[in-house]
């Protein structure tokens, strides 16, 4: 009843009822960003001959994954393992494998005389001269 009342009268103030009323919201609040991000790292500065194109611009490099907060790596969390990839064609050879795995796999035609792999629009091969 004196709820009632009190709620008819145009001048009704919360602070009536409860003498100290605590806001809902709290008056700190910190938000994290956080998450872990890849970064390449070249392993060995020597550069290496790109089985692909014949140049010496292959090095070898790997993908570890760091912890970053607030987008600033802080430490390494994976180690990724090396490959090899070249500057010029950005062909990619795992350190284990012999040979380059090409971009264009399914359409890949191979040299009769030197054994390479060709795209397949190639009439003559780049690295020994001979047609297709």
């Amino acid at each position: 009843m004196l709820l009632a009342q009190l709620i008819q009268h145009s001048e009704f103030h919360i602070t009536e009822l409860i003498p100290n009323p605590k806001p809902l919201i709290p008056k700190y609040m910190f938000f994290f960003i956080a998450g872990v991000q890849p970064r390449t790292k070249v392993v060995d500065k020597t550069p290496r001959m790109c089985t692909a194109c014949g140049l010496q611009q292959a090095y070898l490099k790997r993908t570890d994954h760091y912890l970053s907060l607030f987008f600033i790596p802080l430490f390494p969390v994976k180690h990724g393992e090396p490959f090899l990839i070249c500057e010029n064609c950005e062909r990619l050879q795992h350190a284990g494998r012999a040979r380059y795995e090409p971009a264009y796999r399914e359409s890949a035609v191979t040299c009769t005389s030197c054994g390479r792999l060709l795209e397949k629009g190639f009439s003559y091969c780049p690295y020994c001269g001979r047609a297709v």
